[in-house]
């Protein structure tokens, strides 16, 4: 299999439009008041979900720590296999990073052996497809965008290169995206006595986001400034540009604070080496007054852009889904998080320990 180099994006010029919300209209955007499908934690055996996928039938969800491919019907959560399981072999994974159904295959990828596995929908295993540099030797997002066709992400290890990479069941391959997440000024270097020096981004900065659009077969690139959301071809050449009416900020609160440092790196081989550092962090450690426009983005019905506004760890998360007449606000149940978005369907993993309904399917509606 090869790799063939297309024209990088080309960036697309508009001038930016600053409104506050609302800005419009007689109806807004939700999720339905009752599930149409719940999946329980049983089923999914009490793991973790890491990402999901659907089409008009199917529901694909794969979870860790043993990574392990769970396939439903969408219209009822019913069970219909499950397979997977720790190793080197064929089919068989060392991480979970993504899923997605494509034609009449399910694709996961696997960051740490750096390889694509295909499996049919009863759960054989077609293809291990080793992704080699493509361009970067690590890949950690997998998206369906049309047909057979499936958009990989990679990453540069300890720097700032990204890229998103357009793969086939045909083998074939371009490279639809190539772009700078930040730069040096975007990390901070923390120092201690008898610890290791460290590097880490910058809490709460902007940074390019992407995903696919499955119903125009494009990717929405932002380049993590602005107002405007890129439309790009898979030949790498940005078509059009939508412009998000969006111009409020959310306060960083201590809240946010102490979650930023919760994620704080620990042990290292039984070690807590670095606590020093975290103590050096809370001595220096500069937070902005307020989060960045965009934390991710999905494509939604009706030509839609789904953009999430509010950082990890808040309980509830806030999405705002713009389009070219209005932007509506969606404030999710304390708990849940959105997965993935199909059609009128919406996926989300509610994670309140009180529940024993681990996912939901719900209708995406107009009220």
């Amino acid at each position: 299999m090869t790799t063939t180099a297309h024209s990088r994006l080309a960036v697309v010029s508009m001038a930016l439009s600053s409104f506050s919300l609302p800005v419009a209209a007689a109806a807004q955007v939700g999720f339905g008041d009752q599930a149409i499908a719940t999946i329980s934690r049983e089923v999914l055996e009490y793991s973790d979900v890491v990402a999901a996928d659907a089409s008009d039938s199917l529901l694909v969800v794969l979870t860790e720590a043993e990574p392990v491919l769970h396939l439903f019907r969408i219209t009822d959560g019913a069970h219909l296999a499950s397979w997977g399981r720790m190793g080197e072999g064929p089919g068989e994974f060392q991480s979970s990073a993504g899923v997605a159904l494509a034609g009449d295959r399910i694709y996961a990828l696997d960051t740490t052996q750096r390889r694509l596995m295909t499996f049919t929908q009863t759960g054989a295993h077609v293809e291990t497809i080793r992704l080699g540099d493509i361009p970067y030797p690590f890949a950690d997002k997998l998206y369906r965008v049309k047909g057979d066709t499936v958009l990989i992400g990679s990453f540069e290890p300890m720097g700032w290169g990204r890229a998103v990479t357009a793969w086939t069941a045909a083998g074939s391959a371009g490279d639809v995206l190539a772009y700078q997440a930040g730069t040096k000024d975007d990390n901070v270097r923390l120092e201690a006595p008898d610890a290791p020096g460290l590097t880490l981004p910058r809490p709460f900065r902007a940074r390019p986001e992407w995903a696919a659009d499955p119903r125009s077969g494009r990717v929405l690139y932002w380049p993590g400034h602005g107002h405007d959301v890129q439309v790009v071809d898979l030949d790498g050449i940005a078509r059009d540009s939508i412009a998000l009416l969006l111009d409020d900020r959310f306060e960083v609160t201590p809240e946010d604070r102490e979650h930023w440092f919760a994620g704080f790196p620990s042990d290292f081989k039984g070690q807590r080496v670095f606590e020093p550092l975290k103590r050096v962090a809370r001595d220096i450690m500069e937070f902005p007054d307020d989060h960045p426009l965009f934390y991710q983005m999905m494509a939604g019905p009706r030509n839609t852009v789904w953009v999430r506004r509010t950082p990890g760890g808040r309980q509830q998360a806030v999405w705002d889904v713009a389009s070219e007449q209005r932007t509506s606000r969606v404030m999710l149940r304390e708990g849940h998080m959105l997965l993935a978005l199909h059609n009128n369907y919406g996926i989300l993993l509610n994670s309140n320990e009180e529940s024993r309904e681990a996912l939901e399917v719900r209708l995406v509606v107009e009220r």
